[in-house]
């Protein structure tokens, strides 16, 4: 096990058997182009998916944020929906989801 790890941080090793065997292996899977092609498309995907991901939570973050803004705006009860609406850049419609959450929140801390 000490062999193969070390191996796998590329440090200098004493060879065995093993060792000889999977550097061999790997030396093999290098060479295949078929290989190479399928690793990059896969890393192709892996990159296009954390990219996506990460839009996601931007998309996440941001509608957190919006939302939160809306709760203290009503908080306060010195604006208008009109206002809101124009300070946070939203529809009527998605006001009035964020009326009926911070209603519901309001009953549940009673």
């Amino acid at each position: 096990m000490i062999a193969l790890m070390s191996y796998l941080r590329g440090e200098m090793i004493k060879r065995n058997s093993f060792i000889e065997d999977l550097d061999a292996a790997v030396k093999r899977a290098r060479e295949k182009e078929d290989w190479k092609v399928e690793y990059m498309a896969l890393s192709l995907k892996f990159q296009d998916a954390m990219e996506e991901g990460r839009a996601e939570g931007r998309a996440e973050g941001r509608a957190e944020m919006q939302q939160n803004i809306v709760i203290k705006l009503l908080s306060v009860n010195q604006f208008s929906d009109k206002a809101i609406c124009s300070i946070v850049d939203i529809s009527e419609e998605k006001l009035e989801e964020y009326k009926k959450m911070y209603s519901d929140t309001l009953a549940l801390m009673k």
